[in-house]
């Protein structure tokens, strides 16, 4: 055993364990692995917790709000497969050719989203870019295309404020990054009866939201849709201008009234009662088995599968 388990053991236990399967392991960087501990997620927790309470939001999920950026580059790949002979090479036509857009979502523990902030690198499309997209989108650009302090702003007081409803006080969770965070926006918010939380460093694929249901979704329906126009028309190209429309429809088949309170379940706001209310938070399941081996110093390969799945084997 000190130099891992055989083939026949390992098939053995997958035959036992069908919720037991072979994957390729994901990449993940030192500081999300430091992070991504019992002590940093029982602080978080403990923190939101005290916070929801305090502010009487146990039973107003259309008040707890998370809110983020996901990029758009034209390089990103469809995971979906195709037949070809063997031997052969498989392409895609590329359609999408546009440089760096960034789309800043905000959504509520109830299910509602509200109206996106696209970013676009250098300045606006010269040409209409409105066409077939919400009237109370937000547009804005910077030299990259990546969200900044003044950007930001901009949408706290023409998004957020406007749009999170009337009933005060309201509860906003994202990242710690630099441009999230100025003394004008926390003033803003200290006058609006906004108060907001900042989720530990490098947790947010466990902890945020829109990063554990929703951004994941929306990029593999952007490449589909992208790959579908590609084969429908062979000269088709997606520009800046053309993007919004094609980013609005797959926000409209992917983010789903189910799909968004799915989101805040997985990070561990969970949602229950007759009027899927936030009846109780808790830390989400996936890290539950993780803090499970944690507690254990040197755990083995066999204390790893008892801690997981009640196993002696």
């Amino acid at each position: 055993m000190e130099k891992g388990p055989s083939n026949k053991w390992v098939n053995k236990l997958l035959n036992r364990h069908l919720e037991l399967s072979e994957k390729l392991p994901e990449q993940q960087d030192k500081a999300r692995r430091r992070m991504s501990n019992v002590t940093v997620v029982d602080q978080y927790f403990k923190l939101l917790v005290d916070t929801v309470d305090s502010l009487g939001l146990t039973n107003k999920p259309n008040q707890i709000f998370n809110c983020d950026e996901s990029g758009f580059s034209g390089k990103e790949k469809s995971k979906e497969k195709v037949l070809t002979l063997k031997g052969s090479h498989s392409y895609q036509q590329k359609v999408l050719v546009h440089g760096h857009i960034t789309v800043h979502m905000c959504i509520a523990a109830d299910g509602h989203v509200l109206p996106s902030f696209l970013i676009f690198d250098g300045c606006l499309p010269h040409r209409s870019f409105k066409d077939g997209v919400p009237d109370n989108w937000l547009y804005g650009s910077s030299e990259s295309g990546y969200m900044d302090t003044e950007l930001f702003e901009n949408w706290f007081d023409k998004v957020f404020i406007p749009f999170c409803g009337t009933r005060r006080p309201v509860l906003l969770i994202f990242d710690n990054h630099d441009s999230h965070i100025s003394i004008d926006l926390i003033e803003k918010a200290k006058a609006n009866n906004i108060h907001i939380i900042g989720l530990p460093p490098h947790t947010t694929h466990l902890l945020q939201p829109l990063d554990v249901a929703i951004f994941g979704p929306l990029k593999e329906k952007v490449n589909q849709l992208s790959v579908t126009l590609g084969n429908l028309n062979k000269c088709a190209t997606i520009g800046k201008a053309k993007f919004p429309a094609l980013l609005s429809t797959a926000i409209d088949q992917t983010t789903t009234l189910a799909r968004v309170k799915e989101s805040f379940r997985k990070s561990g706001i969970i949602l229950k009662g007759k009027s899927s209310s936030v009846g109780y938070i808790e830390k989400p399941e996936k890290f539950k088995k993780i803090a499970q081996l944690l507690s254990n110093q040197k755990p083995t390969l066999i204390t790893c599968f008892r801690s997981l799945f009640g196993t002696n084997e």
